[in-house]
């Protein structure tokens, strides 16, 4: 018994909490698995009409707040966005992305997922680029936290693929303008980021029916590019 007595004992004890402490948390991660609540819950029929989605190309920041204020008062949410944000959609798309990561509205597991993302899009279609999506997300091995936002990312990638399918068609750039659903990549993970009420239902469609804006973002976009 005096062998254990000694520092080795202690060492030994401390690596095998350690090591316990470590299997416990590739348990936990392990077992998130992605909740599609507000996709299925989230109507789009008429949304655009209802809360003047379309975004005019002046006064922006004016018009962003009413459209969030209109989304506001349907959910019984009270979401705010900086006007820095808001005023993103003025924006050139190859600075959408960068002006993000410079706020600290995207990381680069961000970036990574979204690099993926566009790159099956080139490749695949939407079903099999979104399931690709999830895949990666559950291997980056997230906090609680972190994957609560990218499930509510996925939610509302699926509903603006519901809604406006032709957002996600490889018909729908040429050579040059995949930099516009790069842009609209980054708002919707920067939306989700700073709506800050993730697993709430009534959060996650307010944020979804805001997202919805981005297929018009992409029309405009790939019109002047």
């Amino acid at each position: 018994m005096r062998k254990f007595r000694k520092p080795y004992f202690a060492v030994l004890l401390s690596a095998l909490v350690l090591f316990i402490s470590c299997e416990q948390n590739n348990i936990d991660h392990s077992n998130f698995s992605f909740d599609y609540s507000v996709f299925n819950q989230f109507d789009a029929d008429n949304f655009e009409q209802k809360y003047n989605l379309k975004s005019a190309n002046s006064n922006t920041i004016a018009n962003e707040q009413l459209r969030l204020d209109r989304i506001n008062r349907q959910y019984g949410t009270s979401i705010h966005f900086p006007d820095t944000f808001l005023g993103l959609i003025d924006e050139n798309p190859e600075n959408v992305e960068a002006i993000a990561l410079a706020n600290g509205w995207l990381n680069q597991n961000d970036i990574y997922l979204i690099d993926e993302f566009e790159n099956d899009l080139k490749n695949t279609n939407f079903n099999a680029a979104i399931r690709n999506y999830e895949n990666n997300v559950l291997n980056l091995n997230l906090n609680s936290s972190e994957f609560a936002k990218q499930n509510l990312v996925v939610n509302s990638l699926r509903s603006l693929n519901d809604r406006s399918p032709e957002v996600f068609e490889n018909t729908t750039y040429s050579c040059c303008n995949w930099g516009c659903l790069r842009a609209a990549a980054a708002l919707i993970v920067t939306s989700v980021a700073l709506a800050s009420c993730v697993t709430v239902i009534a959060c996650g469609l307010a944020v979804t029916g805001w997202i919805l804006s981005y297929a018009t973002y992409i029309e405009n976009c790939t019109d002047l590019t």
